[in-house]
């Protein structure tokens, strides 16, 4: 047997963990693969997958980077639980559940965000020397109210404001109504004053209202004594460190929706949510309490952070951490999916967050591990791990935000409709039933504008046909069926009116969109001083369409069979429902649980009417109940929409087709409520 060779370090790579190998340790066959200066064609895309024999193998001869990366993996996994690592753009996945683990360098305080990813470029060329895929990243602070943390967000917004062409400059604007000037942000000396009118620069609280918000907030009582100065009993700690970042960012105004508005003032309350779009969208910086679930404070202190940190060269470390997690922003482990942690991100549940989060330019997040930038053209964080955008995933400077304007970008595009925004936002929390529409009305204003649309109570009057019968409540993911809420927040026709996750189809496939209904008129009226965008006193449609006339049944005996597997009718949840139309019974999903006890239950016999409104596949339409009048004229509610099934005891379970509505219906002109 001949003699192991050696390599150096300028001519050969580990194929276990692809640093350069040293002098004095021995080369493996699958080491000639890899030269000193290897690196893949493209970085992006490159993977390496290296089986734990090989990995133990290399630690055996003599590669001690191999060694801490194995002794890293069995101390958090254990024994013979690695099956593989595979090396990708700035980490590794561990199999075989594929979780994913930072792998970097580790940069020092003076190195720049967003140069963190090498391969071919000039970014971080002294880094090829080293590994051919890990970037220059860093340890969170450990405490985002430190002067390291702190220095970072100053360094972001200088970026930002240096570098940035379609974040906007420092140019003063348009000011809010209201909002809080500071006096002294070490001491929080703070009062409220009037500036409709003027222009300035200010920055907006983005947070999730507590137990202590409502006491400290701004009503008609308290107005002269916040023009004064604004009692140190209304600044809950989480208020006190948001003004002390804005103070210290430069900021001479804070807009703070509890101390702006006034909130025992239906009248005031809605203005203000009809200017929330330009309040969000001029202001100079947005702070978020991301990580905040109380109003006990901002900052985060000793976060609890493992990682393993392995000598490289004199000079230079490598790290190693299970990913942190970055659930709502671009990582460099493209492929993978978290779900957004509500015990992580308490805040971005809120429905109220969700149209803030897109209209602002710049948002600084105050999260429980860690400081991350947002801006309109990047995101970067402590760690460094978040994904430089691509110029492609940038916002256009006039549209600014992709979740409200169309995307030259396809999947943003489909991620971005109408349907997917309603998706969204309707799984998100709301304190106030009757905030349903006012806390998506900046989104859907902005919608309007950029694609020169009508809205009418959360949907378009260009497609209301069509977008009558799209929606429904989504039952899948664990989406409880609730009763109906009272007082309604929206009329029973919009997706609006319903306490749940709603699924909004487009239904692109439908034959004809909307071919049997026409719709006639509409009245939308808002409340005293508000617009359509948000709270309305009025909403009603009037429609002619076909309807056919049935009664609430129950579940026909023996309908489990069918055309196909798993078809029955048996009641799969509360808001299952039947409808009989002589020997027929059509099955339908009510937007709510009917059963419950209230003005809504619904009761077997009551007389309900399906109104046809396209076709696909089979008949779809409305399910609907008379709340005043006799059929032509009357004012009827929406129950739900109907199913794909229909049961008759000589035929057993068929689809509801066109021609058969159309022998039992008429055509009547209703009004919607």
């Amino acid at each position: 047997m001949s003699p192991p060779t050696t390599a150096q370090d300028t001519d050969k790579r580990c194929a276990a963990c692809l640093f350069r190998l040293q002098h004095e340790v021995q080369s493996l066959k699958e080491d000639t693969s890899f030269s000193g200066d290897f690196e893949p064609k493209d970085v992006k895309d490159y993977e390496h997958c290296v089986d734990i024999e090989l990995l133990e193998r290399s630690s055996k001869r003599g590669c001690h980077m191999c060694t801490h990366i194995k002794t890293t993996l069995v101390d958090h996994y254990g024994e013979g639980q690695v099956d593989d690592i595979n090396w990708e753009r700035g980490g590794f996945f561990v199999g075989p559940t594929m979780e994913p683990w930072d792998a970097f360098m580790l940069a020092d305080d003076d190195s720049r965000d967003g140069e963190e990813f090498h391969g071919k470029g000039e970014a971080a060329q002294d880094q090829t020397v080293l590994h051919p895929f890990l970037g220059r990243f860093s340890h969170p602070s450990g405490d985002t109210s430190s002067a390291k943390a702190l220095g970072r967000f100053q360094g972001w917004l200088s970026r930002c404001l240096e570098e940035h062409t379609h974040c906007g400059g420092s140019d003063e604007k348009p000011m809010p109504h209201r909002v809080v000037e500071i006096l002294d942000y070490e001491t929080a000396q703070v009062r409220l004053v009037d500036t409709r009118g003027t222009h300035g620069k200010y920055a907006c609280l983005s947070h999730r209202w507590c137990p202590e918000t409502m006491p400290a907030s701004l009503t008609t009582r308290r107005r002269l004594v916040f023009e004064d100065q604004i009692p140190e009993s209304s600044l809950y700690p989480l208020l006190r460190e948001a003004i002390a970042v804005a103070g210290q960012a430069g900021m001479r105004f804070i807009w703070i929706d509890c101390l702006c508005i006034i909130q025992d003032d239906p009248h005031d309350w809605a203005v203000e949510a009809s200017t929330m779009a330009s309040i969000y969208d001029n202001a100079f910086l947005t702070i978020a309490s991301t990580g905040c679930e109380s109003g006990s404070g901002l900052f985060a202190k000793d976060t609890p952070y493992d990682a393993t940190e392995i000598p490289v060269t004199p000079e230079a470390s490598m790290c190693i951490r299970p990913v942190l997690n970055h659930p709502l922003w671009r990582t460099k482990h493209r492929a993978i999916e978290i779900s957004i942690d509500e015990t992580a991100y308490p805040l971005v549940n809120r429905g109220w967050v969700y149209q803030e989060r897109a209209l602002s330019k710049r948002t600084i997040h105050f999260t429980r591990t860690e400081l991350v930038w947002g801006c309109v053209q990047d995101t970067w964080c402590e760690c460094r791990s978040t994904y430089p955008l691509r110029p492609d995933q940038r916002a256009d400077p006039s549209t600014r935000t992709a979740a409200i304007v169309p995307s030259h970008h396809p999947q943003d595009a489909a991620e971005t409709s109408w349907d997917k925004i309603v998706a969204r936002y309707t799984q998100m929390d709301l304190s106030f039933a009757e905030d349903r529409l006012p806390a998506l009305g900046a989104m859907a204003r902005r919608y309007a504008k950029y694609h020169s649309l009508n809205y009418v109570a959360g949907l378009w009057r260009e497609t209301l046909a069509r977008d009558l019968s799209s929606w429904r409540l989504n039952r899948h993911g664990g989406t409880v069926v609730r009763p109906r809420p009272r007082p309604l927040p929206a009329p029973t026709w919009s997706w609006a009116s319903v306490a749940g996750h709603v699924a909004l189809d487009s239904d692109a496939e439908a034959e004809a969109p909307g071919e049997f209904l026409d719709i006639v008129g509409h009245e939308v009226e808002p409340v005293d001083g508000g617009d359509v965008y948000g709270r309305l006193r009025v909403a009603r449609l009037a429609v002619v369409g076909p309807v056919v006339i049935g009664v609430l049944a129950e579940a026909p005996p023996h309908a489990t069979g069918g055309p196909g597997p798993g078809n029955s009718l048996a009641p799969e949840a509360p808001n299952q429902g039947f409808m009989r139309v002589g020997d027929e019974v059509l099955t339908f999903r009510a937007d709510y649980d009917f059963t419950a006890p209230g003005p809504d239950r619904l009761e077997t016999g009551m007389e309900v009417g399906f109104l046809l409104c396209h076709r696909w596949r089979c008949a779809h339409g409305l399910v609907l109940r008379c709340v005043d009048g006799e059929r032509e004229g009357a004012v009827y509610e929406r129950i739900g929409t109907t199913g794909q099934l229909m049961y008759n005891e000589h035929f057993g379970i068929r689809t509801p087709d066109v021609p058969w509505c159309l022998e039992r219906a008429e055509r009547i002109r209703i009004t919607l409520v």
